[in-house]
């Protein structure tokens, strides 16, 4: 397949995994909004003790669940849109993908997976390319650019955010749900957590961005970095910035003849 058709097919399986993610995360929703409300110290004393245990069982199942079911539809997702290699049948999604785009092949066992365009047609796409090219700022380099953004992502991700907020919010709702804990000052609790988490969500991704400005991994014109992965792989089967048009990779093949 070539560089297009593989941008495509991962665009394909994002919506379908997309649609997915946000079906569960309302049934999620539902499950927390009645558990707060069979909780709630007005409910509470009128309503069989049983119906509390019964709808915690059901929101620790439905967690476990949604778990299980997002790894099974991922792994369906790559193999409804070809998105895994035919000879090893590794994912090519995330880091794979940017290899592919970058080397042509799969990074786990070397089977090509992108084909390499005519030599008519690169000559064709390097001489007709009117994207505008920075003269004083170079480049990137195609073949080391997927170890670049892995050099530059942070190791941690997002993981410190659940502790940092999970953990409060769960001592909040159990001293409100024991009656030691008005509700007043549970809602208050539970904005200043929310305000804080925002705090720290846009103080990380600036961060993020200041890093991925300093390793070049940017756009040589408007200095937009290439990230999330999605915008990276756009940037690289397209070779040039989402946001100005600006080329961000030399024109030519994309991948070399095997």
């Amino acid at each position: 397949m070539t560089a297009e058709e593989l941008l495509r097919r991962t665009r394909a399986a994002a919506r379908e995994y997309n649609r997915a993610q946000r079906v569960l995360l309302a049934a999620v929703g539902i499950v927390i909004a009645g558990l707060i409300g069979i909780l709630h110290p007005r409910w509470e004393e009128s309503l069989p003790g049983w119906i509390s245990l019964a709808w915690l069982v059901v929101f620790f199942g439905l967690l476990v669940f949604a778990a299980v079911f997002q790894a099974a539809n991922t792994r369906r997702l790559n193999r409804a849109h070809g998105l895994c290699c035919p000879k090893c049948g590794k994912a090519i999604t995330g880091g794979a993908a940017l290899s592919a785009l970058s080397l042509g092949t799969c990074e786990a066992c070397g089977a090509r997976l992108i084909d390499p365009p005519p030599p008519s047609a690169a000559g064709a796409e390097e001489e007709n390319s009117t994207a505008p090219f920075p003269a004083s700022q170079a480049l990137l380099d195609r073949q080391d650019f997927p170890g670049r953004l892995a050099r530059a992502a942070s190791p941690f991700g997002l993981w410190w955010a659940q502790p940092v907020f999970v953990l409060p919010c769960v001592m909040l709702f159990n001293r409100w749900s024991l009656h030691r804990l008005s509700t007043a000052a549970f809602t208050a609790g539970m904005t200043v957590l929310f305000t804080v988490l925002v705090l720290l969500l846009r103080l990380y991704w600036r961060r993020l961005r200041t890093r991925y400005v300093r390793l070049g991994l940017c756009c040589p014109q408007c200095r937009e970095p290439l990230h999330p992965m999605e915008r990276a792989l756009e940037t690289l089967a397209t070779r040039h910035c989402q946001r100005c048009g600006a080329a961000v990779f030399p024109p030519g093949p994309m991948v070399a003849d095997p």
